[in-house]
């Protein structure tokens, strides 16, 4: 029942974990050249920025780390435009490409790194990066970001010649990112899309999670177990294929702004009746589980869990108690 982890890490395990805990970013150097980043960054699973960083040595490269007090997160980079370029090349060969808003950011750097583009151009797929489409709105500009009119002016460039000039180019890519995601969703419903059980554990392994809940009601403690999954709010592919694979019920709701209700912020997929979430137990058995150690952790609680109550342990105090503990 509680299989043991595999530490081999595959291409698609990798594809897994940039679709969750990835960021792909153009920068727009002074002599007008594009640098390119590639970022992996974990909070708590800190055992998968070690895994990550080898994967990248065993293809050659050279990751960079980031780290300490002020960055939110510790993070793995890949740098530069023939490291990117390598490294997006290996990607490719996956069995199953990123499906969610990585597709895009990933399609739209690949670009941006082998066309040939005008200064114009360089400053529209810049600012078209994490978009959904070519049609949303410019994130909001801070100190410590630049905004496309000021890199128009930088240039000596016409205010929105960022936009016309690289229009036919994001127009391509958005097809494109249409044709995918419509491909997808119909294997997923004619139940033919094969996805390599590696990738489910890299987005497991991200953005997962696998608890014990409790709540005390008349000095009386109520037991159970919750599966949720957060996504980014261009990854409702991502959502769906997770669900397909786990043959579950889970429910995929939408996260709005506080100060926007009308802004999709992100994806909540969840789990919450526990024999539902037997789905993703006998997904990890059948193979393996993932490769985090928080993840795995939390497997472990799960497992003790579900073993308690099959015994009925957990209605002896000393026992429940002991174990309430570990949560």
């Amino acid at each position: 029942m509680q299989n043991q982890k595999n530490t081999n890490v595959t291409v698609e395990w990798v594809v897994g974990q940039l679709e969750t805990d990835g960021n792909f970013s153009l920068n727009i150097a002074s002599d007008g050249n594009l640098k390119p980043v590639v970022k992996f960054s974990s909070t708590s699973n800190t055992n998968t920025l070690d895994l990550f960083a080898d994967w990248i040595r065993s293809i050659g490269l050279n990751p960079s780390f980031e780290s300490g007090k002020q960055v939110r997160a510790s993070s793995v980079k890949v740098q530069g435009k023939e490291q990117v370029l390598r490294l997006l090349r290996v990607l490719r060969q996956s069995q199953i490409s990123f499906t969610g808003g990585k597709f895009r950011d990933a399609l739209l750097v690949y670009t941006a790194l082998t066309k040939s583009l005008t200064p114009a151009q360089k400053i529209g797929l810049k600012k078209s990066l994490h978009k959904a489409n070519r049609h949303e709105a410019d994130f909001k500009t801070s100190t410590q970001t630049v905004s496309r009119q000021e890199y128009e002016h930088r240039k000596g460039l016409p205010l929105g010649s960022s936009i016309t000039e690289s229009e036919t180019i994001l127009r391509h890519i958005d097809i494109v990112c249409v044709m995918h995601r419509k491909c997808l969703l119909d294997q997923c419903g004619k139940k033919t899309l094969s996805v390599p059980p590696d990738y489910i554990k890299g987005v497991v392994d991200g953005d997962g999670s696998i608890s014990v809940i409790t709540q005390v009601r008349n000095e009386r403690i109520d037991w159970g177990l919750n599966f949720s999954l957060a996504l980014d709010a261009n990854s409702a592919v991502t959502a769906e294929i997770v669900k397909y694979c786990l043959n579950s019920n889970a429910t995929i709701t939408q996260v709005q702004s506080r100060k926007n209700p009308n802004q999709i912020t992100s994806l909540n997929l969840a789990l919450r009746n526990e024999k539902d979430i037997g789905s993703v137990f006998d997904y990890f058995n059948v193979h393996g589980r993932p490769l985090g150690d928080l993840r795995n952790k939390e497997l472990d609680l799960a497992y003790e869990y579900q073993l308690l109550k099959q015994n009925k342990g957990l209605k002896e105090y000393p026992i429940a108690l002991a174990f309430l503990k570990k949560i």
